[in-house]
């Protein structure tokens, strides 16, 4: 790093820890999340206060400067969502140590191809930069989770050969051989806590965060942990965490007309800008969240009271959404009854013949 290069990020540095210093918490870390940062991977560094002029970016380089420092652990979705690609092989030459001149030392590593060897390297990085292990620390929970993370994110997921150098490292040595065989062995009874299932997503701490996972414990013993995982999804992923993106200042269910009809053209189309098929799914969801508080409020006001808001969902909405939900079941009947009527006069003209 030159001379200019370090007093600019020197600059951002101490730019970022100013503004952080105002937020709640006792560390950085807490400072981090209840700014409101971790939520908004793309937008941060446009934060009033912050260093950025011309094409650089100096608070991003010094955020960068602090993770390799082990300040801030941001979220994976953070990471994987960041305006300024994480640069996971500057935090490996800073943490890697021994560990990582032995995992490159072995055959697996060797003999496959560069591309596959970035991929390994950049899991491990943030595996590391999130739980704030050294790779001698690292077990297959924590690759398990963030294998869940990545495939949450519908990005292609590549852990395969980072879990089986692991194994062959030592880290995971009492784990399956390859990350395929670990599922198949603990899929079905590794179950996450309700708040891993909210903080999954990269949800700042704050009382809605809180709630969610109050909610969802609330309700689980009621439901299958699939289903848990669904609604998780919907609340954490596709309501709450898109609500922090469009207003990262929004701290309660109370919500402005224009945040959600901001909220719902996001949520009609997906990250790639296809037409999203469970939007129907997601408004039932957010509907009954805010149903059930305010029905718990009766029994429990101290608890679930403060939280009882308008709800963003109009009862034509849901009524429309299931609408269109028996639509699309009905076509999906006719298409199968039209595809076994063909199929059965197939079989007859063959038993028949010509």
């Amino acid at each position: 790093m030159s001379r200019n290069q370090l007093r600019d990020t020197l600059r951002g540095a101490r730019a970022l820890l100013a503004l952080l210093g105002d937020f709640a918490g006792d560390t950085w870390e807490q400072r981090w999340l209840s700014a409101g940062f971790d939520a908004a991977p793309r937008t941060w560094a446009h934060y009033p206060g912050l260093v950025s002029y011309d094409k650089q970016a100096p608070s991003q380089t010094a955020m960068t400067w602090l993770i390799e420092a082990r300040v801030f652990r941001p979220s994976y979705s953070w990471m994987l969502a960041s305006a300024k690609k994480f640069p996971t092989d500057g935090f490996l030459t800073e943490n890697g140590g021994p560990d990582l001149d032995a995992m490159r030392s072995l055959r697996a590593y060797s003999e496959v191809l560069p591309r596959l060897q970035r991929d390994a390297e950049a899991g491990l990085a943030r595996v590391m930069v999130r739980t704030g292990k050294r790779i001698a620390q690292i077990n297959g929970d924590d690759l398990l989770y963030y294998a869940d993370v990545v495939k949450t994110s519908g990005r292609q997921r590549r852990e395969h050969l980072l879990w089986e150098l692991l194994v062959q490292l030592g880290p995971l040595a009492g784990e399956a051989a390859t990350l395929r065989a670990a599922w198949s062995a603990r899929g079905n009874s590794r179950q996450h806590s309700t708040a891993t299932l909210v903080d999954r997503y990269g949800i700042p701490s704050s009382g809605v965060r809180d709630l969610l996972v109050d909610y969802l414990d609330e309700i689980r013993p009621g439901m299958d942990y699939s289903s848990l995982e669904g609604v998780a999804y919907r609340l954490a992923r596709l309501f709450w965490w898109e609500l922090t993106q469009l207003n990262p200042e929004q701290s309660d269910l109370r919500l402005d007309p224009q945040l959600v009809t901001a909220w719902r053209e996001r949520l009609a189309l997906t990250t790639d800008g296809r037409p999203r098929r469970d939007v129907h799914s997601v408004l039932f969801t957010v509907r009954g969240l805010y149903r059930d508080l305010a029905e718990w409020s009766h029994d429990d006001p101290a608890r679930w009271g403060v939280w009882v808001a308008p709800c963003p969902v109009s009862r034509t909405l849901s009524r429309e959404a299931a609408k269109a939900k028996r639509r699309k079941r009905a076509d999906m009947h006719s298409r199968t009854r039209g595809e076994v009527a063909v199929a059965g006069d197939l079989q007859h003209r063959g038993q028949t013949g010509p």
